[in-house]
């Protein structure tokens, strides 16, 4: 698992797919957001709303991410990736490509 890289609006993305969000990374400025699943990136503005993160890892083997907020690694948020085995919403992928 790795997150797809997207171009939009001429700033490349990384992007995570969760369970119920797609997760949207600028790694040029550092900044992240979350949009429901669903939402077709190519209408989320940037970098309006989006937060500051200091790294995100992804474990392949346990199919999960983790978004560090702060260096510390004291403010973090983490999901599990969607996958097309996956049980939740009997495994449909909704997201618009």
């Amino acid at each position: 698992m790795s997150p797809r890289v997207r171009t939009v609006g001429g700033a490349t993305l990384d992007v995570v797919e969760s369970c119920l969000y797609l997760w949207l990374f600028d790694t040029n400025t550092k900044h992240y957001c979350r949009v429901p699943r669903g939402t077709r990136i190519e209408y989320v503005s940037a970098p309006e709303g989006w937060e500051p993160y200091h790294s995100y890892e992804v474990n392949a083997e346990h199919g999960t991410f983790l978004v560090l907020l702060n260096a510390e690694g004291t403010r973090r948020q983490s999901a599990t990736w969607h996958a097309e085995d996956c049980e939740c919403l009997d495994g449909r992928l909704l997201t618009a490509t």
